[in-house]
């Protein structure tokens, strides 16, 4: 692909967001207990976000994954060129509208 853009994925948060949808009583509930156990702080998983966005230190850097403010791979298990360009064509398609 020829666009350059940082790749980065902030895990799970500590925050509400996404709770009062309803996933079925017991996803509902997995999530009422594994969150708060599991997840962090919406500090903590926005400081690599940030990071990438202000720091002059990654400037010219693109299409990376970070991790923990330092570029990283991605699980091999979760990473492919087609899953790239898949999940490229959707958030592309989903943005379309606003574009014009």
């Amino acid at each position: 692909m020829s666009t350059s853009r940082p790749i980065r994925f902030t895990g799970c948060d500590n925050t509400i967001f996404g709770q009062n949808a309803d996933k079925g009583a017991f996803v509902n509930l997995l999530f009422k207990i594994a969150v708060p156990l599991f997840g962090i702080s919406p500090e903590k998983g926005a400081r690599t976000s940030v990071y990438v966005a202000i720091s002059p230190q990654v400037e010219n850097i693109t299409g990376k994954y970070f991790d923990k403010e330092k570029v990283a791979r991605p699980s091999e298990k979760y990473y492919s060129p087609e899953n790239e360009k898949r999940v490229w064509d959707y958030c592309q398609k989903v943005i379309e509208p606003y574009l014009s």
